[in-house]
């Protein structure tokens, strides 16, 4: 039996990563044999695949409500990328040190997005002053288009990738990660504040 050290000490111990994953949906079939790309706290991890983004969660449980954010935001014309397909399928993973578990999960499958990565209002406004952009650039109206449907939403942990369209991409921000709650729009609005310190040109 494990003392009271010993049961603090387990509960403290970081959780293995994940060493390999595999998804197979109706439609969505991957096996990574590889850690991910990119962690993740609310899924097993993201790996990249052919220009696209896989977001593994082993929990189905949140399927319905995480489905439900990415059609809303969708339909709203949040820029989230075409197509981001939400589907229910069999997970299969192995942690270090551990066996293969199998669960009845879902993935997340969208394009994996260029640009400079933001998490948050302060990532946000360093993103947009390495890329030099003001109030006089020609991304600046459809960024405030942008994050002001992310308000209206309530979009969370606003996350996402901004670059400039002269890049020959046309949209000038992606949110990825999504998660709504129209009661909350502070997140959102921390960015529509940065973009309205932003100068109207650089000196």
């Amino acid at each position: 039996m494990m003392n009271d050290t010993e049961r603090s000490n387990s509960a403290l111990a970081p959780t293995p990563p994940v060493i390999r994953a595999s998804f197979a949906g109706p439609t969505q079939n991957a096996n990574f044999t590889r850690q991910p790309d990119r962690s993740s706290r609310e899924s097993l991890g993201i790996w990249f695949l052919n220009g696209r983004a896989w977001k593994i969660v082993a929990n189905g449980s949140t399927f319905a409500k995480v489905n439900n954010d990415y059609t809303t935001a969708r339909n709203a014309g949040l820029p989230i990328g075409n197509p981001v397909i939400v589907e229910r399928g069999t997970v299969r993973y192995t942690r270090q040190g551990g066996r293969e578990l199998t669960s009845q999960g879902f993935v997340v499958v969208a394009p994996q997005f260029t640009g400079e990565f933001f998490q948050g209002a302060a990532a946000f406004r360093n993103a947009l002053n390495r890329l030099g952009i003001t109030k006089l650039s020609p991304e600046y109206p459809r960024l405030v288009r942008d994050c002001t449907t992310a308000r209206t939403l309530g979009l969370q942990d606003c996350q996402g990738f901004v670059r400039r369209t002269s890049t020959g991409i046309s949209e000038p921000i992606n949110f990825t990660d999504i998660h709504l709650d129209p009661r909350r729009p502070e997140a959102a609005q921390a960015l529509l504040d940065v973009l309205n310190g932003l100068p109207d040109r650089l000196d």
